[in-house]
């Protein structure tokens, strides 16, 4: 009951993979379909906490989007959290020997593109494991699981919805901190050419947010050092100190962490930066007021 009528929910029974109506409108059938749902999410929790993921691997892509679609309703909080619980740990069965990371990670794409932003947030928690996962994935495996999670990742970090941006941002640091210094060259290359779009007039608000939450991202990576590649990516940052909201917020949030996190080796960190660059953060961190 839970397989079928969650996937129906999350495919929206049009193709569009979103979530239209994850209950009956009847009170009896709502009731009873709330029930098998329950039941099936436990049954999921004790499989898996019980040491039998095998018994979940033929039906696991079906259990993951009904789960997600649980885990989106926001009829039921109680619910709601076991389907994301459930979803988690369905991202940690033994996918790779199954051969199911890939149908995982495609899944989660198609979801991506639900009109519920409460569905599209709801991917990030299975997705942080699949990331950890797809370092393990053979080189043979295609398509490289690799594109498929950053991809995913950009996506929702420039999500029309500021909650799913803002919790994609840690969830891209964690990506770039395992998969090493060609994601965050990547990264950085990615936000550049969204940011310089706003010369242009081109790129929506929405999308220059994202790209600034990717230099956070970065930032995020060396919380107590100054790597040498930091000080160009806090020099983008603060070019975008005066942008409007939520922008505005985000750049000043990353400078007031930056600067709380490397208080305490601030003598020698401070030495990695050059007196104008040391001027941007603290006018980045405080921004200057302007009186008639």
């Amino acid at each position: 009951a839970v397989a079928s009528g969650g996937s129906d929910a999350a495919s929206g029974g049009n193709g569009g993979g979103g979530v239209v109506l994850l209950e009956p409108e009847d009170e009896g059938e709502r009731a009873s379909a709330r029930a098998a749902r329950v039941v099936a999410l436990a049954c999921v929790r004790g499989c898996v906490r019980h040491g039998r993921p095998q018994a979940l691997l033929p039906y696991g892509e079906q259990l993951l989007r009904a789960s997600l679609a649980t885990a989106a309703s926001i009829n039921d909080p109680d619910l709601s959290n076991a389907g994301r619980a459930c979803a988690v740990l369905l991202a940690q069965l033994p996918l790779l020997e199954a051969g199911l990371l890939v149908p995982f990670l495609a899944l989660l794409k198609d979801l991506s593109a639900s009109p519920s932003w409460h569905l599209r947030g709801c991917l990030l928690p299975p997705l942080k494991y699949l990331i950890y996962l797809g370092q393990f994935a053979p080189p043979s495996l295609q398509p490289p699981p690799q594109e498929a999670i950053q991809a995913l990742l950009l996506q929702l970090l420039v999500d029309p919805q500021l909650e799913v941006r803002e919790a994609a941002m840690p969830v891209v640091a964690g990506y770039v901190r395992l998969y090493g210094p060609h994601a965050r060259r990547r990264l950085l290359a990615w936000a550049d050419n969204i940011l310089k779009k706003r010369k242009n007039g081109g790129a929506p608000l929405a999308q220059r947010h994202g790209g600034v939450l990717g230099l956070a991202a970065l930032v995020a990576l060396a919380p107590y050092d100054v790597p040498s590649w930091l000080p160009e990516v806090l020099e983008r940052l603060a070019r975008h100190a005066q942008q409007p909201q939520p922008i505005k917020a985000a750049v000043s949030r990353v400078f007031a962490d930056f600067k709380r996190t490397h208080q305490d080796n601030w003598a020698a960190s401070r030495k990695r930066l050059t007196p104008e660059q040391l001027e941007m953060l603290a006018d980045a961190e405080q921004p200057p007021h302007w009186y008639a």
